[in-house]
């Protein structure tokens, strides 16, 4: 069992995100959404995009670890030691916090911020499940259009599904975006007027979810869309100031 352990947390290593820099005498600083876990034993977790981290108390430094519960839900960048010794949590390597401060310019907290290949997302100051993870296809990001909606403000009942159609309707405000799997044409219908706009890619339906590139969607509601490459993120800011095809290096979508 033991080399069991040993091997696992080997291979995890192999994939050490970008969002962590190594410093001198050991430590790394690590970029990435802190998070509560109840799995095996009441622990905080940093997820990175890239992989979790589980986060433990520093002997040498009781006040950091202390210091985590005014960061919960939020962006942070963690100092630490990495320790790769077997564990009981099975979730991914040690980080033993030395320090810890907020991550980005203060004031700048997005509305939402979707990571690939995890299911949950933070809207707002507040971390929610999803049944099925972004992901990437072409140098697009994908994200499951009902929770990104719910993210920007649209309600629960303002999303519907006509199946007779196989159309998404998204309902905010005086105006209902109308998305069709396999089209990229994005119709926008208001009181007396609609139009259409030619997306860059089209939504399409995965395990019975609609997934529709984020940017699309979410320009059309009033947000701008930027792309963490550290975190692996789709990041949605408002307000929404105009947003350029896609951040300089990552999806487009």
């Amino acid at each position: 069992m033991r080399k069991l352990l040993v091997a696992f947390f080997a291979i995890l290593l192999t994939a050490w995100p970008a969002a962590a820099v190594t410093s001198p005498g050991g430590t790394v600083s690590v970029e990435g959404l802190l998070t509560w876990s109840m799995v095996e034993s009441p622990h905080y977790e940093l997820a990175t995009g890239g992989q979790t981290l589980v986060v433990l108390e520093h002997p040498d430094y009781p006040d950091a670890y202390k210091g985590l519960e005014a960061y919960l839900n939020r962006r942070v960048l963690l100092t630490g030691e990495i320790s790769t010794q077997p564990n009981i949590y099975m979730r991914g390597p040690l980080l033993r916090v030395t320090a810890v401060e907020a991550a980005g310019a203060a004031g700048t907290e997005p509305a939402a911020v979707f990571f690939i290949g995890v299911t949950h997302y933070r809207a707002g100051q507040a971390l929610e499940e999803m049944d099925a993870a972004p992901y990437l296809k072409e140098r697009r990001a994908y994200v499951p259009i009902r929770y990104l909606a719910r993210a920007l403000g649209v309600a629960q009942e303002d999303i519907t599904w006509d199946g007779e159609r196989r159309e998404a309707h998204l309902r905010h405000g005086a105006y209902t975006l109308v998305l069709k799997p396999g089209s990229p044409d994005l119709a926008i219908q208001g009181p007396q007027d609609w139009m259409v706009v030619r997306m860059e890619a089209a939504p399409e339906i995965v395990d019975g979810r609609l997934m529709a590139p984020a940017r699309w969607v979410a320009e059309r509601l009033g947000y701008r869309v930027t792309w963490d490459a550290k975190l692996c993120a789709v990041v949605v800011e408002n307000p929404a100031v105009p947003s350029p095809a896609g951040a300089e290096g990552g999806p487009q979508g």
